[in-house]
């Protein structure tokens, strides 16, 4: 596991768990360890340069980089065009904005 979290540059168990399950990447878990093949290596590697902008931020992380407190209001931003999407909007829970947009937000600039 911590091969693959360098390996994607993140801290994230539920990252890596995310990127294995979205990649259809088997994987085992083994007493207390989580085994994968040489193709989940390869896809890390492969998907390494994506990740260094798929830094991805909670609803929590979000408010506290920005001056939009509630979710209430980036609902009401984003419907306007004025706030970036997430990059699972159909989750009901727990979504997730690129770091990159919400940096992007707090210049001034739209690059979504």
């Amino acid at each position: 596991m911590l091969d693959l979290m360098k390996m994607l540059d993140t801290s994230s168990e539920s990252f890596v768990f995310r990127f294995l399950i979205e990649n259809n990447i088997t994987f085992l878990e083994y007493d207390g360890r989580v085994l994968v093949t040489q193709l989940a290596f390869d896809k890390a590697t492969e998907s390494k340069l994506l990740n260094q902008d798929m830094n991805l931020m909670t609803y929590k992380e979000v408010q506290d980089a920005t001056r939009v407190k509630t979710r209430k209001q980036i609902i009401q931003l984003r419907e306007k065009g004025e706030f970036p999407h997430p990059i699972n909007p159909t989750a009901s829970k727990n979504k997730l904005w690129k770091k990159s947009d919400i940096i992007a937000y707090n210049n001034g600039k739209r690059t979504w």
